[in-house]
């Protein structure tokens, strides 16, 4: 391993004490010990990384003699290494749009870069992101690292919408991008094509397990994603009607199940399962307009979902009532 890795090999920043880069290695080597981890190589090889940087870095002598080599190689990376180059990329996919149309916006810099600074998306929906990714790419015929940031964001409102430039600070310097503009029309119902969309969208929340392995670790995440399906007025009211409906008839049920029963847990627990039966049913009783099916006609949610993303349990209404649509559509 390089000399230069020992510090980033305990995960301490060179100013550490003693005591703190004893109690990192500690923490480390329990982690990524063989015995605690039969049969994984990479485990292995981190762990003698460890001990390697642990050695020189534990001896305070050893120690001194280490900094005064790496601070010879900082200074000559500054002095005769390859130059900083400056540079902050801001783009858009697209700059004419429709309202909850979906835009990737990426931003691209140096990784060497820090204090990276964004506005906030106020009047867009972020329906993905932040996904970060670390490129090697070659400038002037010299291997680089960038790092690029995407995000995947749709417009609130319609009308002349901008994003402000961002800036990153790149060895002291500060670097700017320029502005995004961007022009927003009317987005169609997605239920009724000559209505125009208002209000809120309806908003599914999907998601999928994915496993990052990595040199030095091995990590389960839940990655989330957005989907927006535009819906207009005529839509939105035949929506409020049903839950109106349904919650009207689960109420009269729960009600006089508890005169009669006097028992407050099975009320409730009736109101909550007739609520959920009779819309569902409201729901799905015009088939051109169910919820549903507006779910699986929609391009990107077929989309996501064959790439393995599932509909979220944190909807919780609409992932029950979903799962029993799926199910009497098999029968």
């Amino acid at each position: 391993m390089s000399k230069s890795d020992y510090y980033a090999a305990l995960g301490v920043h060179k100013t550490e004490s003693q005591a703190n880069i004893k109690s990192a290695y500690y923490r480390l080597a329990k982690q990524y010990h063989p015995d605690k981890n039969p049969g994984i190589t990479d485990y292995a090889e981190r762990f003698k990384e460890i001990n390697e940087a642990y050695m020189s870095l534990s001896d305070i002598q050893k120690r001194k003699e280490y900094d005064s080599l790496l601070n010879v190689k900082i200074r000559g990376r500054q002095e005769q290494d390859l130059p900083f180059v400056y540079y902050l990329k801001f783009s858009a996919s697209k700059a004419f749009i429709k309202q909850f149309e979906e835009v990737k916006i990426e931003f691209k810099f140096p990784s060497e870069a820090r204090l990276f600074k964004r506005q906030k998306f106020d009047d867009w929906y972020i329906v993905e992101g932040p996904n970060v990714v670390h490129a090697d790419l070659e400038i002037d015929g010299v291997k680089r690292k960038e790092t690029q940031i995407h995000y995947i964001v749709a417009p609130l409102k319609t009308g002349s919408l901008s994003l402000e430039a961002p800036s990153v600070i790149i060895n002291n310097k500060r670097v700017n991008a320029k502005a995004l503009y961007f022009t927003v029309q009317i987005q169609q119902c997605y239920v009724h094509p000559l209505e125009s969309a208002v209000g809120t969208p309806l908003i599914l929340e999907m998601e999928k397990q994915e496993t990052i392995k990595t040199k030095n670790f091995i990590k389960n995440i839940t990655r989330k994603r957005l989907v927006l399906i535009p819906v207009g007025e005529k839509y939105q009211s035949q929506l409020k009607k049903a839950r109106f409906i349904a919650l009207f008839i689960s109420l009269i049920i729960a009600l006089t199940t508890f005169y009669f029963l006097n028992v407050l847990a099975i009320s409730l627990l009736l109101l909550l399962m007739i609520y959920l039966t009779s819309l569902f049913s409201l729901e799905n009783f015009k088939r051109h307009t169910s919820v549903h099916l507006l779910i699986e006609r929609n391009a990107v949610y077929r989309h996501l979902k064959g790439g393995g993303y599932t509909l979220s349990k944190r909807n919780m209404r609409l992932y029950v009532s979903h799962r029993l649509y799926n199910f009497f559509k098999r029968k």
